[in-house]
């Protein structure tokens, strides 16, 4: 059984991401030691970069990881991250897997 939070089915799934998230997912395995497909970088392994990088400007670069894409901060997409982060700070949610493996991914691919 799966932890809350968690989508088993979508681990192993390949999404894209765009160069900005590339060139992050690059750096992050480098200083992190965690391995990453860069052509075809999965959930799972985005995930544990996200896990990694938690701390790094509040946590708004992990958001990125997960959607994707670089996110502007203007975009309504950022501002329901700081909601859902305000709210997970101010209920104690500690487990940041489950935080952020419940951001969608938002990036097509597509220029």
């Amino acid at each position: 059984m799966a932890k809350p939070g968690t989508r088993p089915d979508a681990g192993s799934e390949v999404q894209p991401v765009d160069g900005y998230v590339r060139q992050v997912l690059a750096n992050a395995s480098r200083r992190y030691g965690l391995p990453v497909d860069l052509e075809n970088p999965t959930r799972a392994q985005r995930l544990e970069i996200a896990v990694a990088m938690s701390k790094e400007s509040g946590g708004f670069t992990s958001f990125e990881i997960m959607a994707g894409r670089r996110v502007k901060v203007d975009e309504p997409i950022a501002a329901n991250f700081m909601q859902v982060l305000l709210l997970q700070t101010m209920g104690g949610m500690t487990d940041k897997r489950a935080f952020y493996d419940g951001f969608n991914h938002e990036y097509s691919g597509v220029a």
